[in-house]
């Protein structure tokens, strides 16, 4: 079966109007509110990092990080299969490879996280992304 045949039959499937889910299932928002503590006036010290996967945009994802300090958008890639995906930096969000600073805090590629089914519950790696807090556990959750 050559290339495009293959590509009919898997689109076969597929209602009209709609984009097959490339990320095996793995479309939806996942947050995590990364609580760094208080400062030293009292402030709350919290950033929300929020992953957006959509089925439509095939392998691409878009992680925003809002909070104390911060209020970034990142334009990623994802790949994986159905039971873990690796979150890699694409660009920031307005186009360039460095942050509003001028300044190349991850290389395009570069692995930012890896979220994992695990049972009945997701497990996050991260990897590359600049947050305070824990490295591995669960961390992101499936909020849609």
């Amino acid at each position: 079966m050559g290339p495009a045949l293959t590509l009919v039959v898997a689109l076969a499937g597929t209602p009209a109007g709609s984009a097959p889910d490339v990320l095996g299932g793995w479309a939806g928002t996942y947050e995590y509110a990364a609580d760094s503590g208080r400062t030293a006036g009292s402030s709350a010290v919290v950033v929300v990092h929020t992953l957006r996967l959509s089925p439509a945009a095939g392998r691409s994802c878009r992680l925003t990080s809002a909070g104390f300090q911060t209020d970034t958008t990142i334009l990623c890639d994802v790949t994986g299969s159905a039971q873990e995906i690796t979150v890699a930096f694409r660009r920031y969000g307005d186009g360039r490879a460095v942050n509003a600073y001028g300044v190349a805090v991850y290389r395009p590629g570069q692995p930012l996280l890896r979220l994992r089914r695990l049972d009945r519950r997701l497990e996050t790696e991260m990897l590359g992304l600049d947050a305070d807090g824990p490295r591995t556990g669960a961390l992101f959750a499936k909020t849609s």
